[in-house]
């Protein structure tokens, strides 16, 4: 405004109510023949508040997701990898989760949910019919390609939380390798079962020098 109204206007802004009084800033040009008024409103959109509830039950229902989002724990989150675990490694996982009953089989049909998620909803890895050899290495082969490995190791935190740390993990996992290697005494015992027992053994024994 002209240099000349505003202390015109600072006068006038004393009869504003509350708050209002600040609403407004003048800045003095030296045009005294113009008035420049600039207007900012700030909240959110009716169509972003309607969203919110819809949002809300996109993320419960989606626990992998919500891994990736801002639910960790502040030590979890730096450490956090955005890279998707190689092969070698995810079938790695896979064979932990598996022991500590992260996966779990019921015939031939497999299914997944996030340790550490209360809300986590079961993810089916896989369903059908394809012998025991087959169902082990097509729900691997989907835990693999779903990127859960990453998701996982997050997970796997929480479960060596509740075990009291790495030794309650090990005693875990050892407890599993003892049971898993009395039926692989059996000629049937399935050579894809006997993949994931190895991983979980050495991955036992790698975690296990840690303490």
């Amino acid at each position: 405004m002209p240099e000349g109204i505003v202390p015109e206007f600072q006068a006038a802004r004393g009869e504003f109510e509350g708050t209002e009084r600040g609403f407004g800033q003048p800045v003095a040009i030296r045009d005294p023949d113009r008035i420049l008024m600039i207007s900012q409103t700030h909240g959110f959109p009716l169509f972003a508040v309607a969203e919110m509830a819809i949002c809300r039950q996109a993320i419960d229902a989606d626990s992998l997701g919500r891994v990736l989002r801002f639910t960790l724990p502040d030590a979890d989150a730096r450490n956090w990898q955005i890279f998707p675990a190689l092969a070698n490694e995810a079938n790695k996982w896979f064979a932990v989760a598996v022991a500590v009953s992260a996966v779990t089989r019921d015939l031939d049909s497999y299914t997944y949910v996030q340790p550490g998620d209360e809300r986590a909803m079961p993810l089916v890895l896989f369903e059908g019919e394809g012998g025991a050899e087959g169902a082990r290495r097509a729900a691997r082969d989907a835990f693999n390609q779903q990127g859960l490995a990453t998701g996982f190791q997050q997970g796997l935190k929480a479960v060596s939380r509740a075990k009291g740390g790495n030794a309650g993990l090990v005693t875990l996992l050892d407890d599993w390798v003892t049971k898993e290697q009395a039926k692989a005494t059996n000629a049937r015992y399935p050579a894809e079962f006997k993949k994931d027992l190895d991983e979980v053994s050495r991955f036992a024994d790698s975690i296990r020098e840690e303490f």
